[in-house]
């Protein structure tokens, strides 16, 4: 389990780096076609079909293994929050295993429509001529497919601290609680 948690941690730092970099390739090539635009009179070609087929897409996609990884989706506790930490991670992989079908299911369709796409070569018309687009269909299936990883751990990880009290990964962003077996956070001192 710590071996899938390492080399899931490795794997999800490149992905956000290509998230990373797909953002400040879309804010310099959009400054740029702001710039040349104006000054120039001359806005850069294919800018609206870059940002909106391939920089939006990784930006969207690309970095959901990591939220997954910080627990960083919405949450609402409003019912749960009075239960003890091993009935709430009993939930939490309750819901953990709902997600991990629909991430199937997510999973399998977008790969079988980004097969399709890239069969036929899917492509968009512009004023200058035909760009192919296929390439950025397997981005969202890329990104389903690691947020499914780590939400398989991670329902893993709730389900036996929810059955025997012990965790096999660290604890860290939201889910990060005391009563978690967690470090408790640096509280300020009392007055």
């Amino acid at each position: 389990m710590r071996f899938a948690y390492r080399w899931l941690n490795r794997v999800n730092s490149a992905i956000v780096g290509l998230s990373i970099l797909a953002v400040v390739a879309m804010m310099v090539q959009v400054s740029l076609d702001v710039a040349s635009k104006y000054l120039f009179n001359f806005p850069i070609p294919l800018t609206l079909e870059a940002v909106s087929h391939f920089y939006m897409v990784a930006l969207i996609f690309l970095p959901l293994g990591f939220v997954t990884r910080k627990r960083g989706h919405i949450g609402v506790d409003l019912f749960t929050q009075k239960l003890t930490a091993s009935r709430r991670a009993l939930f939490d992989a309750f819901g953990g295993v709902l997600g991990v079908v629909y991430l199937a299911l997510l999973v399998w369709f977008t790969t079988a429509e980004a097969a399709h796409q890239t069969r036929i070569r899917e492509t968009w018309e512009t004023a200058f001529g035909y760009v192919e687009v296929w390439p950025a269909r397997w981005l969202v299936p890329a990104g389903c497919v690691f947020m499914l990883a780590w939400l398989v751990l991670l329902a893993a990880d709730d389900l036996r601290f929810g059955l025997t009290g012990r965790r096999w990964l660290p604890q860290e962003g939201a889910d990060a609680r005391p009563d978690d077996g967690a470090a408790p956070r640096d509280l300020p001192p009392a007055q």
